[in-house]
Order: structure tokens, then sequence, then C-alpha cells
């Protein structure tokens, strides 16, 4: 799926879907020349997105 790169930090960039959802991905999986703006395909059959939470018991 086609993305475009929207903000990028040390360790993972955010990516804007063109079915319009928003996902993090690290650098390590993209090509090392991106810079905000750029256009990205991303293989979703490839990529496995989970649902993490973290339990109030540790505040």
């Amino acid at each position: 799926m086609k993305g475009v790169v929207i903000d990028i930090y040390q360790a993972e960039a955010y990516v804007s879907l063109q079915d319009g959802r928003n996902i993090c991905v690290g650098l390590a999986h993209l090509p090392s020349n991106i810079k905000t703006g750029t256009s990205i395909n991303i293989p979703m059959d490839s990529t496995s997105m989970t649902n993490h939470k973290i339990s109030n018991g540790i505040f």
C-alpha cells in the first residue's frame, strides 16, 4: 500500500497510508534515504499490527 512519510524520529517514522490510516514503522524497515514527504510503498501482507496496552498497575 502506498503512503507518505509524515514524521521521522530516531528509530521510527510515521506514515500516512492511502486508505487514511497512520502507522508507525521502524526505520530499519524503510529505505535509508527517506525524508518527511517521501512517498513509499509498504507491502501490507508482510506487516503485523498489534494493539499494545500498558496495565494501570504500573503507574
